[in-house]
């Protein structure tokens, strides 16, 4: 689940407002003993969201306008393990596009490319 708090302060703000996604995710393990590299990560996921949109009609009159989106984020990374003086603990950095198709035809679909850094305790 995501939520944009600035955009639910600011109410026409464009972007997303929040959405709930689900997918898969792919984590390849390496076939060395290397004790620093965790493998290769890749993920899909989908979903449903809600934010407000650019909406360009053909009469020119440009509006803001909230309403539900399909998500779609595709992200690949990278595992790594951190030594510890109690063992290894896994963190993965991340790459990813994301992209929320509103269900309006005239609204503009809104697209962002982002980094994430997730640490496993």
């Amino acid at each position: 689940a995501d939520i944009n708090i600035p955009g639910l302060v600011k109410s026409d703000a464009l972007g997303e407002l929040g959405g709930v996604t689900g997918g898969i995710e792919f984590i390849q393990r390496p076939t060395s003993h290397d004790q620093s590299f965790g493998g290769f990560r890749g993920r899909v996921d989908t979903g449903v969201g809600y934010g407000n949109f650019l909406v360009r009609p053909g009469d020119g009159n440009e509006r803001v306008q909230s309403g539900s989106s399909l998500i779609l984020e595709v992200g690949a990374g990278a595992q790594f393990y951190i030594p510890t003086s109690t063992g290894r603990f896994p963190i993965s950095g991340e790459i990813f596009y994301r992209v929320a198709e509103p269900r309006n035809g005239d609204a503009e679909k809104i697209q962002s490319f982002g980094l994430k850094l997730k640490i496993d305790i």
